[in-house]
């Protein structure tokens, strides 16, 4: 895209932007080497990290996240208040346009530094034992490079002992409603068929009962408040057997 397409795309953008973030915010699309990098950045990536991202977003040609960004005092440019190193990655695997969102609002000094630093500490802990699971279910050599995990981690998911836990199975009976028309000679092929149905009983009824039967069953369970099916037709043969 040329930089009058990335003007028109970012004009289009910004009814979403304030649909998203009122007045404070915008999306925009950006050449991410025209973003300025801060200087002083607590966060810090080793250096196969770093090439990992970078292998990762050569083979996307895509940025999967949003940098944050601020308008600088001095020039149109912006500073990268959290996606500093997502952003050196795409300028160096040659991705020609980004996603940011910018901060419009005013805010002062304080607050960039502790809008960085929060993206930076404001992160969950794995468990061990899930990125494990998850870890062992790649099989392809590339996707175990392409996640990223430091050899650190690696190693220490070896250590991580797999175990799996079968939930007891609570025992059921299953009964069956049938409801079809009761036509003189097909009756065999029904019972046939429902002779199929893995089922502990099986009652047939006539099809025009159905109605009758599915209204009641429904305002047994709007009354009581029940969600399963199950549960609503015991109720029901319990007003039932109240009634007789």
């Amino acid at each position: 895209m040329q930089p009058e397409d990335i003007a028109r795309q970012n004009e289009a953008l910004k009814e979403t932007s304030r649909l998203l973030f009122g007045d404070s915010a915008e999306l925009r699309i950006v050449d991410p080497a025209s973003l300025v990098i801060l200087k002083e950045n607590a966060r810090y990536f080793k250096k196969e990290t770093f090439k990992q991202l970078v292998a990762n977003l050569r083979q996307d040609q895509r940025l999967s996240s949003v940098p944050l960004c601020y308008p600088m005092d001095d020039s149109n440019r912006l500073e990268v208040l959290s996606g500093n190193h997502r952003v050196k990655a795409s300028v160096e695997a040659g991705i020609q346009w980004i996603m940011v969102i910018v901060i419009i609002e005013a805010i002062e000094l304080s607050q960039k530094i502790s809008i960085q630093l929060s993206h930076n500490s404001l992160v969950g802990e794995d468990d061990q034992q899930i990125l494990a699971g998850l870890w062992a279910r790649i099989d392809d050599i590339k996707a175990k490079c392409y996640a990223g995990l430091s050899s650190e981690t690696i190693g220490e998911l070896q250590n991580v002992k797999l175990l799996n836990f079968s939930t007891p199975q609570p025992r059921t009976r299953q009964v069956t409603f049938a409801f079809t028309e009761m036509e003189f000679g097909a009756v065999a092929e029904i019972m046939d068929e429902l002779g199929r149905i893995p089922s502990d009983n099986v009652y047939l009824a006539q099809a025009d009962q159905f109605d009758a039967f599915f209204k009641k069953l429904l305002a047994v369970k709007k009354k009581d408040n029940i969600k399963n099916g199950s549960l609503a037709m015991l109720r029901l043969l319990e007003k039932l057997e109240e009634v007789v």
